[in-house]
């Protein structure tokens, strides 16, 4: 019993080092992205032929859009969210877009882990290493919102349903197991 115990234990400080690897790793590409948009914008960073998204842009965009009352609902509530954002400061953006894909890199392990471990891995890889969701940080995204919403859904999903699936690698432990 206690072997089994200090084995538990192991593979949780396991999976706190593993996890933690993944925020630092995705909190250190959206620093290196920041800076490369900074120095691009400010021309220290010969860059040609690329759109490089800063605040002032996006301030653009925001006050210019004109036909958001004729798109919808979906449309109108957005806008009104990203100038919310943007009263607070346009720094907002980046601490709104940073805090939802380090809960979506969490809720990968949650949503995921009925699968396999490589699927957890692949799923923050996804994150992470994704260059649309790391630009975009800077600025209003929504996908980025998308992705949290998806994902809260299906941790909501499998915890309301009381969903207990077996992981591929179990199946695979029955399967061996019935084969002898």
């Amino acid at each position: 019993m206690k072997a089994l115990k200090s084995n538990s234990i192991e593979i949780k400080q396991y999976n706190l080092i593993f996890d933690l690897l993944w925020y630092v790793s995705l909190l250190a590409l959206l620093i290196l992205v920041v800076t490369i948009q900074y120095l691009a914008k400010n021309n220290l960073l010969s860059i040609s032929n690329f759109y490089v998204p800063d605040s002032y842009t996006y301030e653009l965009r925001l006050f210019g859009i004109k036909d958001v009352q004729d798109a919808g609902l979906a449309a109108q509530a957005y806008n009104i969210f990203n100038q919310f954002l943007y009263s607070l400061g346009s720094h907002s953006f980046f601490v709104f877009n940073v805090s939802l894909l380090l809960l979506s890199l969490s809720l990968c392990r949650d949503v995921f882990q009925n699968i396999s471990s490589k699927a957890v891995n692949y799923a923050r890889l996804s994150i992470v290493a994704n260059p649309y969701l790391l630009i975009g940080a800077i600025g209003p995204n929504k996908e980025t919102i998308l992705l949290f919403l998806c994902l809260m859904f299906w941790k909501v999903f499998f915890v309301s349903m009381d969903v207990d699936f077996l992981s591929l690698e179990d199946y695979h432990l029955i399967y061996q197991s019935t084969k002898r």
